[in-house]
């Protein structure tokens, strides 16, 4: 999308993001001219489970996970763990390649990704993950 702007020669760019985000837009923008600062301005930690999720998790009661950043996958992988519950007890419909990448490196079963990487693409993919099945 950035290139569409052409040169950015001489523009500065701040990107607020998280301590941990990948160097894609940086890089990008970078090589089109642009001076990029990024700013960490918050860190991804794993929340205290839900007591609801937990039980539905330990019930083996998941038709399908959504994970919408390769930190959601981490922290769903370690879950899993720490229940001593298969990888494989759900399919994963992910947002994007990155979150795709990361849940494949873990293990999980990644049977959808939205053609378009938002929310609405990846319940468009859950929903066509479940075409004709009764979910």
């Amino acid at each position: 999308e950035f290139k569409k702007f052409g040169n950015l020669k001489g523009l500065t760019v701040l990107i607020p993001r998280a301590k941990e985000a990948r160097e894609l837009i940086p890089e990008e923008l970078e090589k089109l001219g642009a001076r990029v600062e990024t700013v960490a301005i918050y860190e991804n930690h794993m929340p205290e489970p839900h007591p609801l999720a937990l039980q539905v998790v330990r019930n083996r009661k998941i038709d399908a996970v959504t994970l919408c950043s390769p930190s959601a996958a981490s922290n769903y992988a370690k879950l899993l763990a720490e229940e001593k519950i298969p990888l494989d007890l759900a399919p994963c419909v992910v947002i994007g390649p990155s979150t795709e990448k990361k849940a494949r490196e873990l293990g999980l079963p990644v049977a959808a990704m939205g053609a378009e990487y938002t929310v609405k693409g990846v319940v468009e993919a859950l929903e066509k993950h479940f075409e004709g099945k009764n979910a």
